[in-house]
């Protein structure tokens, strides 16, 4: 199987990455400083099949404003983390256009994220999920977007206004007092 490992860690210029072939099908372009705009353009140089064959996707510390959509819409089934932390995320509903049947574990920590799809349709499989340090109002809100994940097993909201009550899956608040 071909895979792609594109390593670009702790740069501020797109396109210094590395392309290697290996057993670990994963694109990392971490703390680089990309934008929706310079990833598309980063992504372009790269084949789709290698795409396709991506397990782990990491983004963390960039400059996106939005969920990569373009990127995802490329990857299949095989991609098993996503990670979205720290970049100025402020809603995570595109994932609605998208269909992560495989993925495992959703990082969507350190953003100002405000609003969540219904990630049951899109990521029916996820069992960890990070939305820590966001900016989600309610507990309602985040109980919605994740009703009818079966397999979600770690659920961090920590630093969120809804901080202090725990959420449960099935929709109930539980809480201090509850």
């Amino acid at each position: 199987m071909e895979s792609v490992a594109l390593v670009c860690q702790k740069t501020r210029s797109p396109g210094t990455g590395t392309l290697a072939l290996g057993a670990s099908a994963s694109l990392s372009l971490a703390w680089s400083g990309l934008t929706g705009e310079t990833l598309h353009e980063e992504l372009e140089r790269h084949s789709r099949s290698s795409l396709a064959a991506l397990r782990a996707i990491d983004l963390t510390g960039n400059a996106l404003e939005d969920v990569p959509v373009d990127l995802l819409r490329h990857c299949g089934t095989p991609l098993r983390s996503l990670k979205l932390s720290s970049n100025l995320l402020t809603s995570a509903v595109a994932l609605e256009d998208t269909l992560l049947g495989g993925l495992l574990r959703l990082d969507l920590s350190d953003n100002s994220l405000e609003s969540l799809p219904r990630l049951a349709e899109c990521c029916p499989d996820l069992e960890e999920l990070l939305l820590a340090q966001n900016k989600l109002p309610s507990v309602l809100r985040i109980s919605r977007a994740c009703a009818g994940l079966e397999r979600l097993a770690t659920l961090d909201v920590r630093r969120n206004p809804s901080e202090g009550r725990a959420v449960s899956v099935t929709g109930r608040q539980h809480g201090p007092g509850g």
